[in-house]
């Protein structure tokens, strides 16, 4: 029978064999290579969340006031992607160690208007795109009905950057 041990203990019931071991009593421990840090890479990932978390539902907030729909996930992820670029910048919001509220909030309008621009143009494109189907069909009432949706979503994308410069 082989001798066991718990190896971790948040692990329950994790057994290794104690021959697993044995490079290591031996005195075999091999030094791992300096790592290169980046900058940002020691942000506080607790705040971080909590930080990405208030700023989607801000501007998730802001965006259903003026009256558009864009889904949380999709905010998430650009506010995600503008904080790691946010991060690793030497003079960013994020990269001292105590934030700069003040460049975080103008991060969180940059997201905000480029997310809202962003989202609006591709609903453009979209009904741009169903209204040269519905020409190609020859559908009449088809094609109104895309024209129409075409106009408001271009009188929606404008107001909106009008609304968010």
């Amino acid at each position: 029978m082989t001798d066991t041990r718990n190896v971790f203990a948040d692990q329950v019931g994790a057994r290794v064999p104690i021959e697993t071991f044995s490079s290591l009593a031996i005195g075999k421990i091999e030094v791992a290579p300096p790592v290169s840090r980046e900058t940002g890479d020691e942000v506080n990932r607790f705040f971080l969340c909590s930080l990405v978390s208030l700023s989607a539902k801000r501007i998730k907030a802001l965006v259903e006031e003026a009256g558009e729909r864009i889904p949380m996930t999709i905010i998430v992820r650009s506010v995600l992607r503008f904080y790691r670029l946010a991060a690793k910048e030497k003079d960013g919001p994020l990269s001292g160690p105590e934030p700069d509220m003040a460049g975080i909030r103008r991060l969180n309008e940059k997201v905000l208007r480029e997310e809202v621009a962003r989202h609006t143009e591709e609903r453009v494109k979209n009904c741009e795109a169903r209204l040269t189907k519905a020409n190609r069909l020859g559908d009449d009432a088809r094609i109104k009905a895309e024209g129409d949706a075409l106009k408001l979503a271009r009188s929606v994308r404008d107001r909106l950057a009008g609304l968010f410069k």
